[in-house]
């Protein structure tokens, strides 16, 4: 395996995250994925992607409703 390689980086990225990687093995309260916090972020990033361009501050407003 070369240094520098795609699969070389995740190999270190790994190793130098293994602690927070395995940390749901040490302490069950700890959940093993975020999926409950990326469907509650969702909508946010989402409204945000879809108000970029609303053109003013009262239709900002509007579609935030």
């Amino acid at each position: 395996m070369l240094d520098g390689s795609k699969i070389a980086e995740a190999i270190d990225y790994s190793v130098n995250a293994w602690k927070a990687l395995t940390l749901h093995l040490d302490d069950g309260a700890v959940a093993i994925d975020n999926n409950l916090i990326e469907r509650q972020i969702k909508p946010w990033k989402l409204g945000a992607k879809n108000w970029l361009f609303v053109g003013s501050e009262l239709a900002g407003q509007r579609g935030r409703w």
